[in-house]
């Protein structure tokens, strides 16, 4: 159930800077010297309690330059340079540090690692407007080498080879710089490569560190998020290999959807049977099938979009854009883009409800809470998220999807 009532423009804009203050007080000095935030991480998805883990620095899920996305999010929507001030503050320490220094020893990912930069630094420029940005995204997209993409055995969105090529890609249709576009097709062959022969379909084991294989659904850690970046290479290439590999991977998250309950099955051991994430479940997986019919015009795309689009948005037990309430919103608002204005309408109506819920609670449900007075600002277990979402309700043609690494 979601509430009947919708807040106004005006009140999602009064949200939208509460959020925006909210974070920029919570800045302080980090155990390096340096300035930021402190962003907490759920590492153990048994409980609800968790592992806190501290962040500050870069990356996209729970780093600086997730936050920055925010704030430039806020310079677009509002046109105040304070606002793009705050960008240029954010990310100070990953334009001046040398981006060998940053990127040696991380992962590949769109999440934490290289592809966080690439794509997190390609979308800062179309938000501000300052190309330097696009040519840092450049420079990170160039230390990418065949071995850091050989070594990795995640491969999928968030932390993995997916990732890299789907945060490529995005500078690829930005720049026209062809060597990235070299750089994606490598990324897209290490795919290929690494399939393992599951019930006869290729897929990937994206938890290599469990005890048993896990060829993992969803967005962030499975089929789905390989698979929209597989068909987006497709569409730059031509080359049948990458669509016929995204088809397979499609087809084989479907052995898992459930009719009964209008949802694909978690098949990891760690969580919830038929989560309602982004991460994993019907928003994430609906996600990548608007992202994938981009690329790729194909019927069974087509109809797991209609079995997606019945599902019941409900207020969630947490609020963020990765296995929260706003990630639902979010995957209402592509809706409403594709189809019509009754899922903006919807999106509207269950982001107030969660907007209603924070006020009588005082704060967001966001990993971690709040922890000796501070509160989780990144943008994917975070307030930035849910701020970023809000932009999105007043202007969901202007701001790209995140959640789709438009």
């Amino acid at each position: 159930m979601i509430a009947d009532r919708s807040l106004s423009d005006a009140e999602l804009r009064r949200e939208a800077r509460e959020i925006f203050s909210r974070i920029q007080r919570d800045e302080r000095e980090l155990p390096d010297g340096d300035t930021g935030w402190i962003s907490y991480d759920l590492t153990n998805h048994d409980s609800r309690e968790g592992t806190l883990i501290m962040r500050g620095g870069g990356g996209l899920y729970a780093g600086h330059l997730g936050i920055a996305l925010y704030f430039a999010g806020m310079y677009d929507v509002f046109g105040e340079e304070s606002y793009r001030e705050s960008v240029r503050s954010a990310v100070d320490v990953l334009v001046e540090e040398e981006v060998e220094d940053l990127s040696t020893g991380a992962d590949v990912g769109i999440g934490t690692g290289v592809g966080s930069f690439v794509y997190g630094f390609s979308a800062l420029a179309d938000l501000t407007g300052e190309q330097r940005y696009q040519q840092r995204a450049l420079e990170f997209a160039g230390t990418i080498t065949d071995e850091q993409v050989q070594a990795d055995d995640s491969y999928d969105l968030l932390l993995g080879t997916a990732g890299t090529l789907t945060g490529l890609l995005r500078l690829y249709e930005q720049s026209g710089e062809e060597s990235v576009l070299d750089r994606a097709i490598a990324c897209g062959q290490h795919l290929l490569d690494e399939r393992l022969s599951k019930w006869g379909y290729g897929v990937w084991d994206t938890h290599q560190n469990e005890d048993v294989r896990s060829f993992s659904t969803g967005m962030g850690h499975g089929a789905a998020g390989i698979a929209a970046s597989l068909y987006r290479l497709y569409a730059h290439t031509g080359r049948e290999a990458f669509r016929e590999a995204a088809d397979e991977a499609v087809d084989f998250e479907n052995v898992f959807y459930s009719e009964y309950r209008t949802n694909w099955r978690a098949n990891w051991q760690r969580l919830p049977e038929f989560p309602t994430w982004w991460c994993y479940g019907v928003p994430g997986i609906g996600l990548s099938r608007i992202g994938s019919l981009q690329y790729h015009d194909r019927e069974v795309l087509r109809r797991d979009l209609d079995r997606a689009r019945a599902f019941d948005p409900e207020l969630g037990s947490r609020d963020s854009i990765c296995h929260g309430t706003f990630s639902q919103v979010e995957f209402l608002i592509e809706l409403g883009r594709r189809f019509d204005d009754r899922y903006l309408d919807r999106a509207r109506r269950l982001a107030s409800h969660a907007i209603e819920r924070k006020r009588e609670r005082g704060d967001y449900l966001v990993a971690g809470g709040t922890v000796d007075g501070l509160y989780n600002p990144s943008l994917f277990l975070g307030t930035a998220g849910i701020g970023y979402t809000i932009l999105r309700l007043l202007s969901p043609e202007d701001l790209p999807s995140i959640l789709r690494f438009e």
